[in-house]
């Protein structure tokens, strides 16, 4: 795709075909996504996310989740957790490299209060 010309058709069509593969391996991906809380208890993906309009991807992704399940897994009670960005420049400009983030809404949030709960045992 990269070799073509960007205004060419070969380009458009080959570019559409590629994302239509990737959003159709999406329901897999997040499929192998076990989440556990600080209970114990374990959910797919799908249903530990609240909110109804389907799994973007890249949920579950950001170091938060990722921190909170290897906490929860191993028995550890984490006591704060922050979050910044590390990198060039992001694409959208939402995100400047060294400085600190809340957990994005769309992706992290909706699956944060399952994975929290019963944080207040450990």
């Amino acid at each position: 795709i990269n070799a073509l010309d960007h205004s060419s058709q070969q380009r458009a069509k080959l570019s559409e075909e590629r994302k239509k593969i990737s959003q159709g391996l999406m329901p897999e991906i997040h499929s192998r996504y076990h989440l556990r809380n600080f209970r114990g208890e374990t959910r797919l993906l799908e249903d530990a996310f609240i909110r109804p309009h389907g799994l973007p991807g890249g949920v579950g992704d950001c170091c938060g989740p990722k921190l909170l399940q290897h906490a929860a897994v191993n028995g550890l009670g984490p006591v704060g957790l922050a979050e910044f960005y590390w990198g060039g420049p992001h694409k959208s400009g939402t995100r400047q490299p060294g400085r600190f983030y809340p957990c994005c809404e769309e992706k992290c949030q909706p699956i944060l209060g399952f994975m929290l709960c019963g944080l207040e045992n450990v």
